[in-house]
């Protein structure tokens, strides 16, 4: 048994993977919208973050079906799940760059991020 607040490895939150769904669809609806500013990008962060307990191979395969997936990268103790909007509406568009992290060790969130391109 975990003697910090982490789920144990295999206990993941259904709930989790619903609203982190729900995150990806609605990144792509938005991104697709080409917002003028990064407001409703963090604004949407803010509504879907933070989650805890995912089962982080499921929010990878949910993460990679959206069409501004960029990448996923690891490190020991985390993954980091990288979407990305350049050149959505052309050559010169710089577009966003959204990351999320997920901790290894718990499937909890950490530090939900998104900037503009340069």
């Amino acid at each position: 048994m975990p003697t910090n607040d982490a789920p144990p490895k295999n206990n993941f939150d259904p709930d989790c993977i619903m609203r982190f769904t729900s995150f990806v669809e609605d990144l792509d609806k938005l991104l697709v919208s080409d917002p003028s500013t990064i407001r409703p990008v963090h604004e949407l962060l803010d509504r879907h973050f933070p989650v805890e307990g995912c089962n982080i191979q499921a929010a990878i395969s949910i993460a990679q079906k959206s069409r501004f997936f960029s990448h996923v990268s690891e490190t020991r103790t985390y993954y980091v799940i990288a979407f990305d909007s350049r050149g959505f509406t052309g050559l010169m568009d710089p577009g966003f760059h959204v990351q999320i992290t997920l901790l290894k060790v718990s499937g909890n969130s950490w530090l939900p991020a998104a900037h503009v391109n340069q």
